[in-house]
């Protein structure tokens, strides 16, 4: 299950158990977008009493249909507490009346709060397991795209791990963080390969909650694979990181080291496992792969690598795809001001046997501070 070379000379990462199964792609986040609108409206019309009981029937029905067929609709489902909703709306329908409109009613309402109880059974969450140059092994745990992008692996995850995997120096010794983390891929990566601590974070509670049952999960597996080349060593911790809040804070004096800071063994750490980054920790070695969706990422970005890049040999890279070039040229113009040194470099093109298209394929950012 190691990585196999292709016809570039490249060692790519391969999935293990699902080796078919694509990476998301923005199809699946437009999927999850109108399967989102979808159940929240059947869910809508099954809540409404005043909604004639044929509409309501028919929206019940539907739902079922869909979550039983498809998972996107599942996960949404799930997200929309839809199995409490229906069977909430299942008893409040009057018993003992034989109008076979609300007879048939009920039992659209409790069909598809068992539908949708069967198809969330395991949670909604989906290991998946990838290996990497060096048999580093990785296991995510990938969620419902509702919840957010990084809710599943996209391609720039890969293709940064293959670069951290290539070049364990990156991350041997080294503070890591990963910004935008997701489900952690490249993070748990960099926790395999020498790093003295890694830190994972994003800002959505659902994917931090996610995040450190994957944290718990390759813990698990690597102490039954002692021996073989892929144990965690590093210190793998969970926080939440919002760029804006990031932004608007102001820069907390004192050294990242002071014994004064508050460390992981404080009472507040929390009962899921997470809590807020510390205002004054700093990093060797900051990575994050497609970070940059809206232009308010644009402007918030190059804050928070000023702000956690270790000064004055820290470093960060950023890889990730193309979608909007005058978004990219802002983000690499704002890192400037922020007195950042950006190389920036093309990585591929797009793959034309993938479902994705972008402007300029993919490209990699390495930012520094500008010493000059």
């Amino acid at each position: 299950n190691l990585g196999v070379p292709d016809g570039d000379g490249h060692t790519h990462a391969t999935r293990m158990g699902d080796e078919n199964d694509a990476v998301a792609d923005e199809g699946d986040w437009y999927a999850a977008l109108v399967a989102g609108e979808h159940v929240g409206d059947w869910l809508d019309t099954v809540r409404n009493a005043k909604i004639p009981p044929g509409r309501r029937t028919r929206a019940a029905r539907q739902l079922a249909e869909k979550v039983a067929a498809d998972r996107t609709y599942a996960d949404e489902a799930r997200e929309g507490d839809a199995a409490d909703v229906c069977e909430a709306a299942a008893r409040d329908v009057p018993e003992g009346d034989d109008d076979e409109r609300l007879v048939a009613m009920r039992e659209a309402f409790e069909s598809c709060a068992a539908a949708c109880r069967a198809a969330a059974q395991d949670g909604g969450a989906r290991e998946r397991a990838f290996s990497f140059e060096g048999g580093r092994e990785v296991v995510v745990r990938e969620i419902a795209l509702g919840v957010g992008v990084g809710a599943k692996v996209w391609r720039a995850a890969i293709m940064l791990g293959e670069e951290l995997a290539a070049n364990p120096g990156w991350c041997e010794g080294k503070r890591c963080l990963e910004i935008g983390a997701g489900v952690g891929l490249c993070g748990l990566l960099a926790s395999k390969l020498g790093a003295a601590s890694v830190t994972l974070t994003d800002f959505e509670r659902p994917l931090l909650d996610s995040l450190v049952l994957a944290v718990d999960r390759n813990r698990e597996l690597d102490a039954a694979a002692v021996g073989m080349g892929t144990t965690t060593t590093a210190v793998t911790l969970v926080r939440r990181l919002d760029w804006i809040e990031e932004c608007e804070r102001p820069h907390a004096a004192g050294d990242a080291n002071d014994p004064k800071k508050p460390t992981d063994d404080d009472d507040d750490a929390g009962e899921k496992g997470w809590k807020e980054m510390d205002d004054r920790e700093t990093f060797d070695f900051v990575f994050g792969s497609d970070l940059l969706y809206e232009e308010v990422h644009a402007l918030t970005i190059p804050g928070v690598i000023k702000r956690r890049v270790a000064a004055p040999n820290g470093r960060c890279r950023i890889v990730g795809a193309v979608r909007n070039r005058a978004m990219l040229d802002a983000l690499v113009e704002n890192m400037r001001k922020e007195g950042l040194a950006v190389v920036e470099t093309h990585l591929r093109d797009n793959d034309t046997n993938a479902a994705d298209w972008y402007e300029d394929g993919y490209c990699a950012l390495e930012v520094t501070h500008d010493v000059e």
